[in-house]
């Protein structure tokens, strides 16, 4: 996909976000390594647990390079 895509892609997504916050929505992201919780207007975020080793490991940045 184009940059331009992606770009309007996640700002759609956080227009929506806005909008189901000021509608007194609640949201649960899950992204796997973490999980965003926006609850009565209050942002919490738990990341997994082993979230710093997978990223302290020698080999992750390698794994980040392309």
């Amino acid at each position: 996909m184009g940059k331009d895509v992606v770009q309007d892609t996640i700002s759609t997504l956080l227009l929506a976000i806005q909008d189901l916050i000021k509608y007194d929505k609640n949201i649960d992201l899950a992204f796997g390594f973490c999980n965003i919780r926006i609850t009565n207007r209050n942002l919490s975020v738990h990341f997994r647990d082993t979230l710093s080793q997978t990223i302290g490991h020698a080999k992750f940045e390698e794994s980040l390079i392309r």
